[in-house]
Parts: structure tokens; sequence; C-alpha cells
């Protein structure tokens, strides 16, 4: 069956990797829209840029909302090397359950992941009132956005149910278009809603 990864232990993968510089849990309500988390965080946090696969589902809904507060939306390709190509999720469950890939998911170990874990807190991650490290709570985006005024600020969000080498390559394209990188994680009833099944 699909691991099972809670909103807790995704933060921490996520958060681990060199290019987030902060990351918290989207607790947006499941009365509310999946996208209502965007006119939130883009007031409290004012990200100079919204970043998401091309592949994102309700482009029409992030470009009104991208527009109505005035942040650039960035669409990248889905791209990856020829090693890491096709990797997906499922792609993962699927060679992991058949042992043709490591814990990782990729053939021979040839992973970025490993590679990108912090060894310590980034230096960019400390906001004096908030706890050290780079998990944060909704209620600090003000906060961040205080630390790094002059700074470009990207944000992202996902559900990251299962991290893996293609979300690490789509962590380091967005943090290359700005200087701090903010990623909200998806909480495991909004996932559960979203994606059916034994998700997350």
């Amino acid at each position: 069956s699909r691991p099972i990864l809670n909103e807790e232990l995704r933060l921490k993968m996520v958060s681990s990797l060199n290019p987030v510089d902060y990351c918290f849990v989207d607790r947006t309500p499941l009365d509310r829209p999946p996208l209502t988390l965007l006119d939130g965080v883009f007031e409290a946090l004012r990200p100079n840029a919204y970043v998401i696969n091309e592949d994102a589902f309700d482009i029409p809904y992030r470009q009104a909302v991208t527009a109505q507060f005035g942040v650039a939306l960035l669409v990248l390709p889905r791209w990856y090397p020829p090693e890491f190509n096709g990797i997906s999720t499922t792609k993962i469950i699927e060679k992991v359950k058949a042992g043709a890939a490591d814990h990782e998911g990729v053939p021979n170990g040839a992973s970025p992941i490993a590679s990108s874990i912090k060894r310590e807190p980034s230096p960019t991650s400390q906001v004096s009132s908030l706890a050290p490290g780079n998990e944060i709570t909704y209620g600090d985006l003000p906060a961040v956005r205080g630390r790094h005024r002059d700074q470009k600020i990207v944000f992202c969000s996902g559900s990251f149910d299962l991290t893996h080498p293609a979300h690490v390559l789509f962590f380091e394209a967005a943090k290359g278009r700005g200087d701090i990188l903010v990623v909200a994680v998806g909480n495991d009833a909004l996932i559960l809603k979203l994606k059916g099944g034994v998700r997350p």
C-alpha cells in the first residue's frame, strides 16, 4: 500500500531541503475552495512570485488571484534530466513495489535528494520572533516578509505526499526565480479530499 506520510512528516521532509527557506502546513478548512489559501498568503506574505507547474489544476483561478494581488505567476514546464524523466509519486510507488528502484524511487540511487538535505538550518530562515529552523506557521508569514523586505520572495504550494527528485528540481527552479522560497504543504484532510484513496 502507499506510504502514509502525515502533514508533519511532509513538513519536515520539505523543510529539510536546501532550496526551501520556509515551510508551513496549509490549514485551509475543507468547506472552502482548495486555493482559498492563496488570498491569505498573498495578503500576509506579499510574495513577488507564485510558481506552479504547467499541469497545475485551476490555472485560470491562479491567474486571477495573482493579478488581483499584483503577484507574478511563473509557470514552469515539466522538465527533468533524462535519468529522472517521467518520475511521479505513482510511478515511484510502482517501481519500489517491483523492486526496481531504491527508497527514493530512482534507478541506481542517482538522486539529488540526499545531496540537497540541509545539515543545519539555513541562515536565511532565521526570523527573530520565530523558532529556529524553517518550519513556520501561517501566522508567521508577515514576520517573514518583514525580515526579507528587500528581497524577492517566491511562493509555491503542493501535496508533496512523497517527496521525490522531481520535487527537488522544482524547488531548485523556483528558488532560482528569487531570493527566498516559501513552500506550503497541503494538510492531510485536504489532500485526502482532493486525491482520495489512501493519500497522503
